[in-house]
């Protein structure tokens, strides 16, 4: 089975902007040990209810932030050939027979897997889980940031497409002093 590591310091904060949860993470390794396996990690994983059964994404294959063809797929259970997937646009959406879901976006990840439980009773969900895959370093410090979002595809799709094509903020200018009387 997987060890636990006990020198892990898991950090997240959230905040709630103009209808969006903006999740932020921080993992720090303070063992003195160097891992030589490659794991995949979770970064986040994501559970949602069941009845948001389709998976909505644009697939590797496609151009960046272009109104692409998107790929509709429903998952299978753990394990199913086809779960694991590249993103060419860093999101995903869980929706329903309407259309209405919740999204997540995940720049620091372009590789995808997810899954669908439907015959286990409260444990059913509908599960996703941006990748990276890295071996613990010593001082290893990684820090991500999910933004979720509610709504229509369309509607999640505009909104994470916003966030990633925005400028950064520009920095202050410094505006010059003049001593008066001097």
């Amino acid at each position: 089975g997987e060890q636990e590591v006990p020198e892990m310091l898991m950090e997240q904060w959230l905040s709630l902007e103009g209808g969006l949860a903006r999740l932020k993470y921080c993992m720090t390794y303070t063992g003195t040990i160097a891992h030589q396996a490659m794991k995949h990690q979770e970064m986040p994983a994501v559970f949602v209810e069941p009845r948001r059964h389709t998976l909505v994404f644009c697939d590797a294959s496609q151009p960046v932030w272009q109104n692409a063809p998107l790929t509709r797929k429903k998952p299978g259970p753990p394990g199913t050939a086809g779960n694991l997937f590249k993103v060419s646009e860093p999101w995903a959406a869980w929706v329903d027979e309407h259309d209405q879901g919740i999204g997540i976006y995940f720049p620091h990840a372009g590789q995808v897997t997810s899954y669908r439980v439907t015959d286990s009773g409260a444990g059913d969900c509908s599960y996703l889980e941006p990748l990276q895959t890295f071996a613990l370093k010593p001082g290893m410090k990684v820090e991500y940031e999910t933004v979720l979002a509610l709504g229509t595809v369309e509607q999640i799709r505009g909104v994470f497409s916003k966030i990633a094509t925005k400028p950064p903020p520009a920095k202050p200018t410094q505006v010059p002093t003049t001593t008066i009387g001097a």
